[in-house]
């Protein structure tokens, strides 16, 4: 392995494999906070509950309306059953998904140009 240290181009890809393992971790990262703590999966319709943290509407409403008035996540009571839009992550997800479909768009675009003529 001591032969290629001084390669510049294994210096460059192993860069850009560490670069590119970052950017996944990132992007995972910023997906996980995008997540209702719930249902696991990426908000749709993402509400503030009275211990301030967001949840998928429909999630939290089936929690409170079930009579339980605890935090999902803190085991606090909740001082109210009244949920509020969360706005500011509603606009980060729907700019998380179209950065999602924008890469998917061009990695569609660089494979279909990369395929042998039929």
């Amino acid at each position: 392995l001591s032969k290629f240290a001084d390669d510049p181009n294994v210096t460059r890809v192993l860069e850009a494999a560490l670069s590119s393992r970052l950017v996944l971790k990132r992007e995972r990262d910023d997906e996980s906070d995008l997540t209702c703590p719930i249902t696991q999966e990426l908000f749709i319709d993402p509400v503030m509950a009275a211990d301030g943290n967001t949840y998928e509407r429909r999630a939290i409403e089936q929690v409170i309306g079930s009579g339980n008035r605890r935090s999902p996540l803190t085991n606090e009571p909740l001082g109210s059953a009244t949920v509020m839009l969360n706005r500011t992550v509603k606009k980060l997800v729907e700019a998380h998904t179209q950065r999602l479909e924008g890469a998917g768009f061009r990695k569609r675009a660089r494979f279909e140009s990369d395929q042998p003529p039929h």
